[in-house]
């Protein structure tokens, strides 16, 4: 058995199918198809929440420690994994309730 001669061969495919142009991508429609709004505080679907509260809380604790500067270090301090800890600290520290630090921390806006 020659391999070069293997190599050599054109697939074609179905030939049939090929003239088909009803089966083309670019001749398909999809009525269903379009952009998502997930809304202005809805996550991806893929998206872990408190990662994404993690990641923007890196972008503004010092600008936030700035509003609220009885914060402690032990109040902000987090090992990775465990941000969730953090606006329950900062609620028991401000007298309101994690939720309502959880929700400000979201919307908090970074100064430019």
């Amino acid at each position: 058995m020659d391999t070069n001669s293997d190599k050599d061969k054109k697939i074609t495919g179905n030939p049939e199918r090929l003239q088909d142009n009803d089966h083309r991508m670019d001749r398909r429609t999809n009525d269903a198809q379009g952009e998502v709004d997930y809304g202005q505080n809805r996550h991806q679907p893929n998206e872990d929440p408190e990662q994404e509260a993690e990641s923007h809380w890196k972008a503004i604790e010092s600008d936030y420690r700035k509003h609220y500067p009885k914060l402690t270090d032990t109040d902000v301090n987090y090992k990775a994994g465990e941000f969730s800890d953090v606006p329950r600290r900062i609620a028991k520290r401000t007298n309101r309730t994690p939720e309502a630090v959880s929700q400000e921390i979201r919307g908090w806006r970074t100064k430019k």
